[in-house]
């Protein structure tokens, strides 16, 4: 049986974010495939865990924020590792808006040691899957050592107890309001959507604290 190690800043035991939903979702997929599957924290990886497991386990890592340099140099040079990049790790702020919004000036981080160091990270897995095209060819052009050949866009994904679900509502009677969740993040605020709503004369109603 081939194993798996998921490894991961959050997983769904620690909160259910949009990466946390997916990771699971891709997690559930591979034990239904017959894979052994387990979890790491990247905060409580070490060097002993990647040496003991390095010839017996796939490596997928997804959100890395806090997983050390030197364990991302041991996995280049030693391990078979593939990346789900949710967001824009190759920037200190995880986002190219974020970085222009705090810094005021464009993203270089690929010039930068952390930056640099994320290149080859990206460069030498075998796959790393994007969440949209857009996504994938922003990271690719800051990104020399990623060849397109490797990267395949994945976008979200669902469990299918969830798909049921939306399958069994999409034909429901609807009407012609549209939800904004409210949301303070810089880039991606609610303001932007009410103004939007607002300029094309859209019925919204504003929408917190909701489950998934």
């Amino acid at each position: 049986m081939k194993k798996i190690a998921f490894i991961s800043d959050y997983f769904i035991s620690d909160g259910s974010g949009g990466a946390e939903l997916t990771t699971d979702a891709i997690m559930r997929f591979g034990v239904e495939r017959g894979f052994e599957i387990s979890a790491i924290h990247c905060a409580r990886l070490d060097k002993k865990t990647l040496v003991k497991n390095k010839d017996t386990h796939h490596f997928i890592v997804c959100n890395f924020f806090q997983l050390h340099d030197d364990l991302k140099l041991y996995m280049i040079k030693n391990c078979s590792y593939s990346i789900v990049e949710y967001d824009y790790k190759i920037c200190k702020h995880r986002s190219f808006e974020l970085h222009q919004l705090k810094e005021g000036e464009p993203c270089d981080c690929e010039t930068q040691m952390h930056g640099k160091i994320n290149s080859a990270f990206y460069g030498y897995a075998e796959k790393v899957w994007f969440m949209s095209e857009k996504q994938m060819n922003m990271i690719l052009e800051k990104v020399s050592a990623l060849k397109i050949e490797n990267c395949e866009v994945l976008n979200s994904v669902f469990n299918p107890g969830d798909l049921r679900f939306m399958f069994s509502i999409k034909d429901n009677e609807k009407n012609d309001k549209y939800l904004i969740l409210d949301s303070v993040s810089p880039v991606k605020p609610s303001t932007a959507a009410v103004a939007y709503a607002e300029q094309n004369n859209l019925k919204y109603e504003i929408v917190q604290n909701l489950p998934y």
